[in-house]
């Protein structure tokens, strides 16, 4: 990564965090952002790909393609301010990092402030140089020849003398009237010079440099013997010690078999494991994250970590930083951008100290995660479909773990003690096992769906619905599907008489019927008929004298609950039928027939001119004076019990035709004009009597 090399620079003020890449941590250049959120260089996060297709900071997988450059942030970067690496010989420019290169091409220097008493910003350069005859100047020059370099080429752009930092401030203690006292900085020792006069710069410098080398050489030449008795006194299982390794947590080989390594995580390299013996040299040799136990002489994890597989890896939810992300567990990664602690992955929940494979994840084959038991709890990696699956009795919740079923029963077990309930249930002492809770019922598969119809909960927010029911977005709630209807319960429930769909087959029926086997349908129960919904409605005058109207099951159509009554009465402009269902009453203008269940008995809905009513069949009924119909005379009907004769007519046997009809009563016939019996008319067998012997009479007496 070519970036990696540049010099550094010095910005005027600490950068934030957000304009570091973590990759090579200094400034970003050219940024491009991941799919997940994260940052980096471009040719840093090129050459990372390179190696491995996952995000540096999370391991999500990230491709070339998906990657794209975040130009807001690189201008901010741009935008920032920098000291000129001429700063220590006076120059005040703060150039942006943009323009840093182009103001450094430009930079020549020297700048040293003006004297004392001199205004900055008016005096010239010149006016800041003293002023020298040609003699002096070729005196100077001659006194340094050889030995000082040029202040123009030795301040100049390519210095070797000026760190990025620049200068470090005015010396305090310097006199000087020439030249102000300023520090340069060694390349090779980094100790900061004072230059004094404008001839001693090159001279100071050559003669501190010497001596700092002179001290290196002198401590190197004292310090490596030591360093080489040191190595040598140490046995040949050292060099087992700091070898590589590529496999996070393996075992190291150890040909000297005295020593427990494993690779650590931090640096990728074999040291003592946890639990190894580490007396003697060996103190400091244990895997990152642990230390020497002076107690047991074994290495053993510190504060905020725990062994796993002989390493030590932090906590959940323990600091991490740039230094030490690997050293979150292999399930997690460091969230460098959010919370700066160990999160698991989106595949893995949280248990305990480490992150367990989630149930139903299908992007991880389970078999291949380093432990087999690290499903989440109450879950077995299944080798068929390399995924956690729930255990008998449990379901998967919707975080992915696995949860107790409802109505599983556990004797002896307390609450306290019970497994997690599967979602939207709760557990029970009183039953010793999972209920659902008030407005969840109870799923085939015994989880917990959404009621029916619940105002107040989104069921885009819950895991499902009740049986035979769906979430509507519009309205937010768990709707019935076509052919149920909602229960009293918040369930849903097959409607009555609904053709081809075999109600054997289906979870209920709804309120107030049953599922007929023969014929496949939900019946309605005794004393209750099918509503226009068909659903089942409680019939007209079917008393219950010890319910009041608000424990009530609903009413037939057309009909409401009356508390004196203690039963369900037709509305007005309705009359009970003999099915004890209600019917719409004849000539009733404000209600069209059309869409009402039924007209009363005899009555059959007609088109008229005020729209459509209800209307007597005139070939064989009447308007009764309740604005019924009643059947007219001499019509046969199948029986009395379940006929209606209209006014002042009654229904009695009839011997001559030996069928029930309605009669006007004895000496009185029918006035179809008047629609009612008269009494100045004669019945048919009495006429044909007075007839004959009024002829008989007049017989004899002709005869005589």
């Amino acid at each position: 990564m070519p970036h990696m090399m540049q010099p550094a620079l010095c910005l005027v003020s600490e950068p934030e965090e957000r304009f570091l890449c973590s990759i090579c941590h200094n400034l970003m250049v050219k940024p491009v952002e991941t799919p997940c959120g994260h940052v980096f260089c471009h040719d840093c996060l090129h050459y990372w790909l390179s190696q491995s297709l996952t995000c540096p900071s999370d391991r999500t997988e990230v491709t070339e393609n998906s990657v794209h450059p975040v130009h807001s942030l690189e201008r901010e970067i741009g935008n920032l301010l920098a000291s000129c690496p001429n700063a220590a010989a006076g120059c005040r420019e703060t150039p942006t990092v943009l323009r840093y290169q182009e103001h450094t091409q430009t930079c020549r220097g020297p700048y040293p402030m003006p004297a004392r008493g001199t205004n900055s910003r008016t005096t010239s350069h010149r006016s800041l140089y003293p002023v020298l005859t040609e003699e002096e100047d070729n005196r100077r020059n001659h006194q340094t020849s050889g030995n000082v370099l040029p202040i123009q080429r030795t301040l100049g752009e390519s210095s070797p003398l000026l760190s990025p930092c620049g200068s470090s401030g005015r010396d305090s203690g310097s006199e000087g009237t020439d030249f102000p006292g300023y520090r340069v900085r060694c390349p090779i020792t980094s100790f900061s010079l004072r230059v004094t006069i404008h001839s001693q710069l090159c001279r100071n410098w050559q003669r501190q440099c010497l001596t700092a080398l002179l001290v290196v050489f002198i401590a190197a030449c004292i310090l490596v013997p030591l360093l080489v008795m040191h190595y040598q006194e140490k046995p040949h299982a050292q060099s087992a010690l700091n070898g590589r390794c590529s496999t996070r947590g393996a075992t190291c080989a150890d040909p000297s078999g005295s020593l427990h390594l494993s690779c650590d995580l931090a640096k990728l390299t074999c040291l003592l494991q946890t639990g190894a013996n580490c007396s003697g040299q060996y103190h400091d040799s244990c895997v990152s994250g642990a230390f020497c136990n002076q107690t047991s002489k074994s290495c053993v994890c510190a504060a905020g970590f725990h062994a796993v597989h002989n390493i030590c890896v932090l906590e959940l939810g323990e600091e991490c930083s740039a230094w030490n992300n690997n050293m979150c567990y292999m399930d997690e990664y460091c969230d460098l951008h959010g919370t700066k602690q160990c999160r698991c992955l989106k595949e893995y929940h949280p248990s305990g100290y480490i992150c367990r494979l989630k149930a139903g994840v299908a992007s991880v084959d389970c078999s291949q995660v380093m432990d087999m038991t690290s499903c989440v709890e109450h879950a077995s990696c299944d080798t068929k479909t390399e995924q956690c699956l729930c255990d008998k009795d449990f379901s998967v919740k919707e975080e992915g773990t696995c949860g107790l079923q409802v109505s599983v029963r556990l004797q002896n077990t307390t609450c306290a003690d019970f497994p997690l309930c599967v979602d939207n249930a709760t557990c029970t002492d009183a039953q010793h096992s999972c209920v659902c809770d008030d407005k969840f019922a109870p799923l085939p598969n015994r989880t917990c769906g959404l009621k029916a119809k619940v105002p107040d909960v989104d069921c885009r927010q819950v895991t499902a619905c009740v049986e035979d029911a769906s979430c509507d977005t519009t309205s937010q709630q768990c709707l019935c599907d076509e052919k149920f209807s909602v229960r009293n319960d918040g369930t849903c429930g097959l409607k009555a008489e609904v053709p081809n769909v075999d109600c054997s087959q289906v979870t209920a029926c709804v309120d107030h019927a049953t599922c007929e086997s023969n014929r496949g349908q939900c019946l309605c129960d005794e004393n209750f008929s099918i509503k226009s919904e068909h659903t089942c409605g409680l019939q007209a005058s079917v008393k219950r004298p010890d319910t009041a109207c608000v424990d009530f099951p609903p009413c037939v159509d057309y009909a409401q609950c009356s508390d004196t009554q203690h039963s369900c009465l037709c509305e007005q402009d309705f009359a009970q039928l003999f099915n004890r269902t209600c019917g719409l009453k004849t000539d009733v203008p404000s209600k069209d027939c059309r869409i009402i269940t039924s007209c009363v008995l005899y009555a059959t809905c007609m088109t008229v001119s005020a729209g459509h009513e209800c209307k007597c069949n005139p070939s064989i009924s009447v308007m009764k004076s309740d604005t019924t119909c009643g059947l007219v005379p001499n019509i046969p009907t199948p029986n009395c019990a379940t006929t209606i004769c209209a006014d002042t007519t009654s229904c009695a046997y009839d011997s001559h035709s030996e069928k029930d009809m309605c009669k006007c009563a004895d000496g009185k016939s029918w006035d179809k004009a008047a629609n009612v019996c008269d009494g100045c008319s004669v019945t048919v067998p009495s006429l044909v009597i007075t007839m004959a012997t009024s002829l008989t009479s007049c017989l004899l007496l002709g005869w005589l």
